[in-house]
Formats: structure tokens, C-alpha cells, sequence
């Protein structure tokens, strides 16, 4: 049996200025899963985060976490998003303590925690996000990528068991962004939920185990990322490229240097795999024909 833990019934939602946002959204994701959501600016994916975390009330259907549909009472969304955690895209308008220490540790104290108990969150989130060096320092000193873990780590402090990242890369170079992945991968291991929103497809192609593609205010695509990204009318509609490793896969599979039951790679390593496979296989021939000629 599959164990949901967050997802939508036929979600509705729009603003006072007559935009439509959601247009009845079905969702259903599953417990520690890895979800990339794309589209472009103004599909929903933003609008929906705030649903999800009760920052936002539909208009018509209903949110389910756990099992249960959400309550919009003080309590019951209390509860809430001490479980499911937002990091909104500009770090800014989420921090607003004086110091580092002071941010990460503001979520635990307000749940009624002991100190110690907050302590011991405050520290565990700090090393994992990696800015335990910079704990005192004051928050307008810090960089835009520090500025992200800090408020990554503000909502790891927390113990949610689903923690939604809206372009939690945008901004950032390349170095950062490898390294934010293997913090997404590490907070994953753990067990926590996560979900993204994303305009990388190679990101979103190697990193998650699902991807959901928005367009206008409704879902218009969702599956494993090898099947949603080698569908090329889909990518058509929704202004998608495809990822750079799907196009070398399909390049070597067109060049019959790969055998058509190899399922497409997920990572750089994956694709190295392949081809070394594949140049082993050339070699035996070539080095049977030399010797025969000798």
C-alpha cells in the first residue's frame, strides 16, 4: 500500500485581482519522496506551496496531510507547518532576526520546546546546513547563498516531515548548487519529504524521483523524470528544453553505441558507466581482429 503523506483534491484558487492560480488540483505525494516541480513563472507552483503549508485557504477542494484534510483553525494549522515547512525563493523577506543563532533558533522556541531541546535543534541544523562558522554573525552581513542556508536551516530546526523549496537554486553558482543538492539528498535520507520548484530540468532530470510540470494553474504532466522528459510534446507545450543528459543518451543510441534495453542515465556517473561499458564492448572485436592479422 502507498503511504501519502501531502497531496490536493481538486484545489481551486484565485486572487482578488481576478487571476485564477489553481484550476483543480489533484495531488497525491508520497512519503520521502523527491519532487521537482516546473513551469513557468505564474503557472501556480508558488501559489499551491502556500496551500500546502496553509499560508493560503482554497476557494473550492481541500488539502490532505496525513491522511486527514486540513483544518484551518489556529491549532490544527499550528500543527500544520510545524510538519511541513516552506523556504520561500528570496531568503530576505523569510529572515528577519538580528543574528544568525537568533533566526535558526526563533521557529523551536515558539513550539514550547525546553532549551536544551532547542539547543540540540538549533546545533543539528546549523551542521547540516554548514553555518555553524557564521552562527553570530549578523544576518545583513551574509551572502545570498549563506543567506539560503540560514533560512533552510531556520525550517530544519523545526523537525518538519515535509519541507518545500520554492527555486531554492536560483541565484546560486554552480559550486553552491552541487552542494545544496547533497544537502537536499541528506535531509532526504532522513526520512523528510521533499519538495522543489524548479526552472533546471537538468537538475529536476537527475535529482528527483518525480517530477510535476505546471501550466495555467493546473498539473498538466507528472511521472518519472525519464518519461516526462522524453515526452517532446510535452516539452513543446510548456516551453521545456530537454536535460543534456537525456540528449547525449538519445545521441549515442542514435550512433548504436548503446544497446536499445539500456534504460537512459540519471546522473554523470550513471552516463561515464555506459559509455565505458559500451567502449569495452568495441574493444574485444578490434583486439581480436589485430591478432588474428599478426
Amino acid at each position: 500500500m502507498i503511504d501519502y503523506i501531502i497531496g490536493a483534491k481538486d484545489l481551486q484558487f484565485g486572487y482578488p485581482d481576478g487571476t485564477t492560480a489553481l484550476r483543480g488540483i489533484n495531488l497525491d505525494i508520497e512519503k520521502g519522496h523527491k519532487i521537482a516541480v516546473l513551469g513557468a513563472n505564474g503557472a501556480g507552483k508558488s501559489t499551491l506551496f502556500l496551500h500546502l503549508n496553509g499560508i493560503l485557504r482554497p476557494e473550492k477542494g481541500k488539502v490532505i496531510f496525513d491522511g486527514k484534510e486540513v483544518r484551518y483553525d489556529s491549532r490544527s494549522l499550528m500543527q500544520l507547518r510545524r510538519s511541513v515547512g516552506v523556504v520561500f525563493q528570496d531568503p530576505d523577506s523569510q529572515i528577519f532576526s538580528s543574528n544568525v543563532l537568533q533566526e535558526i533558533s526563533f521557529g523551536p522556541l515558539n513550539l514550547g520546546l525546553s532549551k536544551q531541546e532547542v539547543m540540540q535543534r538549533v546545533d543539528a541544523a546549523m551542521e547540516a546546513t554548514s553555518v555553524n562558522e557564521f552562527k553570530h554573525r549578523p544576518v545583513h552581513f551574509l551572502s545570498y547563498g549563506q543567506k539560503k542556508r540560514v533560512s533552510i536551516a531556520g525550517i530544519l530546526a523545526m523537525h518538519p516531515r515535509v519541507l518545500i523549496l520554492d527555486e531554492p537554486t536560483a541565484g546560486l553558482d554552480p559550486k553552491l548548487i552541487v552542494q545544496t543538492t547533497e544537502l537536499f539528498d541528506s535531509i532526504n535520507k532522513e526520512g523528510i519529504t521533499i519538495i522543489i520548484s524548479t526552472h533546471d530540468v537538468d537538475f529536476a532530470y537527475s535529482w528527483a524521483d518525480r517530477v510535476l510540470i505546471m501550466n495555467q494553474g493546473q498539473i498538466t504532466c507528472e511521472g518519472r523524470p525519464e518519461k516526462v522528459f522524453s515526452n517532446q510534446s510535452v516539452l513543446q507545450e510548456n516551453d521545456l528544453t530537454s536535460p543534456w543528459m537525456l540528449d547525449v543518451y538519445k545521441e549515442l543510441r542514435k550512433k548504436g553505441w548503446l544497446v536499445e534495453h539500456v534504460s537512459p542515465p540519471r546522473t554523470k556517473d550513471e552516463l561515464f558507466s555506459l559509455i565505458n561499458q559500451a567502449g569495452k564492448k568495441v574493444e574485444v572485436p578490434i583486439m581480436s581482429k589485430v591478432s588474428a592479422m599478426e
